[in-house]
């Protein structure tokens, strides 16, 4: 296993919900969306180095993730 820097420039990227208390199929359908956009990005490393947070169905942001 490789070991990584915590000072690395790099980061896989996060999808975040904003919501708590959701069951199974409600995080689903807030979810699916997001992957779905991601997929359509056509970008192998779309989430490289972001953040998507999803506030509800639908509503989502994706930011830069600052580097260290």
């Amino acid at each position: 296993m490789r070991e990584t820097s915590s000072n690395s420039s790099l980061h896989p990227g996060l999808i975040v919900l904003r919501e708590s208390g959701l069951s199974r199929d409600e995080q689903w359908r807030r979810i699916q969306p997001v992957v779905e956009y991601v997929q359509n990005s056509g970008d192998k490393d779309f989430l490289l180095n972001k953040l998507i947070e999803i506030a509800g169905t639908g509503r989502f942001e994706t930011r830069e993730i600052p580097s260290p």
